[in-house]
C-alpha cells in the first residue's frame, strides 16, 4: 500500500528508505521534500538528462533479476515483484516524482539566490565590501569606481599596497569601461577561454583607482559563474576579485571557510555552496611584444601559448 503523507514525512525513517517510500506514493512528492536535504536535490539533480539518466540506471537495477525478484534499490522499493510491468511503472513514477520535487526545490533556490544577488549589489552600491562565489574560489568584491571600498578590501586581506587588485566582468563588452584600446588578439584570446579562468593583464589609459593598476596595466576576466556575472549585471559596473581570504591562507572555496578566515568584517556574503574549481586563473600579460605567463593556474599554460600561436600565426602576427 501506498505511503501516507504522515508515514512517509513526520517518522524516523533512515533517508534512504524514506526516498524510496517517497517514489511510491508520486501523489505526494511536495509533502514528501522535507525529507530530501535542498543542497543534495540542487547538486544532485541539475538536468533533466541526469535525472532520465539516473533513473534508467535505476531500472536495470530492479529489472536485472527477473520477474520474480523483489530487489530494493535507491530509487523505489517495489512491493510487488510478480510483474515487469509492476517495476517499469515505479520507475516512470520515481522519474515523475523526483523531477517534480527537484524541480520544486530549484525554483525555491533560485528565488533565494536571485534575493541574495540583489542584497549583494545593493551592499556594493553602498561602498560595501561582499564575498562571493566564483568560477574558480570565493571572491572578494568591491565596486572599482569606489576608492574606500577597495582600500577595505586591502585591510580585509592584509594585503600589500603594492599588489594591485584583479577586476571581474560581466561580459567581454564590459572590457572597455576597464581597458580602452585592448589588442587585437588579446580580444580573441578573450574569446577563447572567456568566460573562463584566464585572467588578462593589459595596459590602459583609463582613470582607474591606483590600487588597481601596476605601472599602468589593470587585469580582468569574465568569470565562468553565472551568479557572479549577474551580480556585476546587477551592480551595473565591474568588481574586484581578489580572492576572499586571508593573504598567504588557502584560499576559501565556501561561505563557511570565508567566515572562517575572514569573520564578521565581510559586509555580505553570498552564499551558493562550494565554488567552481579551487584553483586560481591562470594570468597572462598581454602587449604589443607578446604574451607572459605571470601565473599558473585553472588553465594550463600550454593551453594558453597553443592558442595564441594559433591567433598570431592566424593574424600573422
Amino acid at each position: 500500500m501506498a505511503a501516507t503523507p504522515s508515514e512517509c514525512c513526520h517518522d524516523n525513517t533512515p533517508p534512504e528508505e524514506a526516498r524510496s517510500r517517497q517514489a511510491e506514493c508520486a501523489c505526494h512528492e511536495l509533502q514528501c521534500c522535507p525529507l530530501l536535504p535542498v543542497a543534495r536535490i540542487v547538486h544532485d539533480c541539475p538536468s533533466g538528462d541526469k535525472l532520465l539518466s539516473a533513473a534508467g540506471k535505476g531500472g536495470e537495477r530492479l529489472t536485472e533479476g527477473g520477474p520474480h525478484t523483489s530487489q530494493r534499490t535507491s530509487d523505489c522499493c517495489l512491493a510487488d515483484d510478480s510483474s515487469r510491468l509492476s517495476a517499469e511503472m515505479a520507475q516512470s513514477a520515481t522519474l515523475q516524482s523526483t523531477m517534480l520535487c527537484c524541480l520544486w526545490i530549484r525554483m525555491l533556490a533560485a528565488n533565494s539566490y536571485d534575493r541574495q544577488i540583489g542584497e549583494a549589489a545593493r551592499v556594493l552600491a553602498n561602498g560595501g565590501v561582499v564575498a562571493f562565489p566564483t568560477d574558480t574560489v570565493y571572491g572578494l568584491g568591491a565596486d572599482i569606481l569606489n576608492p574606500e571600498a577597495i582600500e577595505r578590501v586591502f585591510e580585509i586581506k592584509g594585503r600589500p599596497a603594492d599588489a594591485p587588485l584583479p577586476v571581474l566582468l560581466s561580459s567581454v563588452e564590459q572590457l572597455a569601461a576597464v581597458v580602452d584600446a585592448p589588442p587585437d588578439a588579446a580580444r580573441e584570446l578573450a574569446g577563447r577561454f572567456w568566460p573562463g579562468a584566464l585572467t588578462l593583464v593589459m595596459r590602459t589609459s583609463l582613470s582607474l583607482p591606483a590600487a588597481l593598476l601596476r605601472e599602468g596595466r589593470a587585469a580582468v576576466r569574465v568569470p565562468d559563474d553565472p551568479m557572479c556575472r549577474r551580480l556585476i549585471e546587477r551592480l551595473g559596473r565591474p568588481i574586484t576579485g581578489t580572492s576572499a581570504n586571508k593573504t598567504g591562507c588557502p584560499a576559501a572555496t565556501t561561505a563557511d571557510e570565508v567566515r572562517s578566515q575572514l569573520g564578521d568584517v565581510v559586509d555580505y556574503i553570498l552564499d551558493a555552496g562550494c565554488s567552481g574549481g579551487g584553483l586560481s586563473s591562470t594570468v597572462v600579460e598581454v602587449d604589443e611584444a607578446g604574451l607572459r605567463i605571470l601565473r599558473e593556474g585553472a588553465i594550463p599554460s600550454e593551453d594558453v601559448l597553443a592558442a595564441w600561436s594559433e591567433l598570431t600565426t592566424h593574424r600573422g602576427d
